[in-house]
């Protein structure tokens, strides 16, 4: 975050919620209202907004339905924000079904 207060030309892209909770949760709520400035600008952008990574490998359409509405309703609660991409890395590629939930 201090990184995109020193260089305003910088974007940041951040798919998983679960560790952004926790570092959430330890900020004051000066640094809080910082950075809700950052992804207003859109200089800082949830992508996917899943609780954490969907585990691919053994898909199962409820879990990584369930994923994505735990982690979107963290944003929209705390930030106010529903990501506008679903995207996240995943080395083995995508299953079928996240394809058709994005």
């Amino acid at each position: 975050m201090n990184y995109l207060w020193e260089h305003p030309e910088a974007r940041f892209t951040h798919a998983e919620i679960w560790f952004f909770k926790m570092w959430w949760y330890e900020q004051t709520y000066e640094t809080q209202t910082r950075f809700r400035k950052l992804v207003d600008e859109g200089r800082w952008e949830f992508v996917n907004g899943g609780w954490v990574a969907s585990d691919e490998a053994c898909p199962i359409y409820e879990d990584l339905l369930l994923n994505l509405i735990v982690g979107h309703a963290w944003l929209k609660e705390n930030l106010n924000v529903v990501p506008k991409f679903g995207w996240h890395v995943d080395a083995f590629g995508h299953s079928n079904v996240m394809n058709y939930i994005f």
